[in-house]
């Protein structure tokens, strides 16, 4: 192999890691915005955690940006120089490289600047990450733990797919359930499909635990009242845990109303009248 060669293989090498830090930099401010922005000092199931997160995931960089920078003290000028080189490199970089990369004797320039991007994008990448870091340890996650038991794995398991919730579902049934017995009742929701939801900050979300009949009770007031069509599980909202689900019906709501404790937010919930 001659020395252009040697310098072609080198870019497209470099290249590539440059590209995965960049993968590896949005998945570390993504956990950031989380932590930051959607748990804080809230505690919250698995299952809404893997809402919030696929649908962080699904974003674009640009609308991630706008979420990243309402965080108070984020660093603008980072975010902004990683949104614009990412982009650069995702889609005309070696476009607007061309006589650089046309000519060996030129290599040396798209190396230096490879070699430079990389540099930074490792202190961003580092810093959000001890960020994460820490918020997990202080909540007592052990990191080590996690990254052995995911390496035992023999392949990398696959994002779970979450049902997406529409403005019209057909709901089938709603019921209190005790997850504990010294614990108050919750509401739950039986949508067409027979999945399961409770409610959460800003809605239904999917209610993943085995359903133990034991713990169930019927609502009287809600008797006769299934299905009810055009349900929408996702209404606009006062305020986190401060809205009204409507019934369609009878002129019934299931009002959620925040109930803040020294333990962090409960709810209380109520069926009333408009």
């Amino acid at each position: 192999m001659n020395s252009p060669d040697r310098n072609f293989a080198e870019i497209i090498s470099l290249f590539g890691l440059t590209i995965h830090t960049a993968q590896s930099i949005e998945l570390v401010l993504i956990n950031y915005l989380m932590y930051k922005k959607y748990l804080k000092d809230e505690l919250i199931i698995k299952t809404r955690y893997d809402e919030i997160f696929s649908d962080l995931t699904k974003m674009t960089f640009g609308q991630l940006k706008r979420e990243l920078l309402t965080i108070p003290n984020i660093d603008e000028q980072e975010i902004n120089y990683f949104h614009k080189t990412r982009d650069n490199l995702v889609h005309h970089y070696f476009w607007n490289k061309s006589v650089e990369m046309a000519n060996p004797n030129l290599n040396y320039k798209v190396l230096d600047e490879l070699y430079d991007i990389m540099n930074k994008f490792n202190v961003i990448e580092e810093k959000y990450y001890q960020e994460n870091r820490k918020y997990l340890e202080e909540k007592g996650v052990n990191l080590d733990e996690v990254k052995n038991k995911l390496l035992s794995l023999p392949s990398t398991p696959a994002q779970k797919l979450l049902r997406k919730l529409n403005k019209d579902e057909t709901l089938i049934d709603v019921y209190g359930y005790k997850l504990n017995e010294n614990e108050a009742y919750i509401p739950i929701f039986v949508l067409e499909d027979e999945t399961i939801w409770t409610v959460y900050e800003n809605g239904l979300s999917l209610f993943e635990n085995e359903i133990n009949p034991d713990h169930k009770t019927k609502l009287d007031q809600l008797k006769n009242l299934f299905p009810i069509q055009q349900f929408n599980p996702k209404p606009k909202i006062k305020s986190n845990w401060n809205y009204d689900l409507d019934l369609k019906k009878k002129g019934l709501i299931i009002r959620i109303m925040a109930n803040n404790s020294v333990d962090g937010v409960s709810f209380r919930w109520a069926i009333t009248k408009k």
